[in-house]
């Protein structure tokens, strides 16, 4: 199953325009709830993902960590410098 990621979330919720109260009235969820999601100090539900992506205007995918082919593809189109610092921000490391 797919990870969900508090970052994509906060990112897509943003570009929307939305409050986080405003997105958990759309969703049936707090906007306490949202904040909690967004840090990353709860994982909302399978279901309620699918709330967020639908309100969100996107796919189920949108709101969870890429896979590992997709994070592939991505590395090869950087030059090295870039991908460096992608892979040591990715190990928890800074460039």
């Amino acid at each position: 199953m797919p990870t969900f990621s508090p970052v994509r979330l906060r990112a897509a919720r943003a570009q929307a325009g939305l409050t986080q109260r405003k997105l958990g009235s759309m969703t049936g969820v707090t906007g306490t709830a949202i904040c909690n999601y967004e840090v990353g100090r709860y994982t909302p539900q399978p279901h309620v993902i699918g709330r967020l992506a639908q309100a969100l205007g996107l796919a189920y995918a949108d709101l969870c960590e890429p896979e590992d082919d997709e994070l592939f593809e991505v590395l090869a189109t950087l030059d090295e410098s870039r991908r460096r610092r992608a892979l040591a921000y990715l190990s928890g490391k800074t460039a």
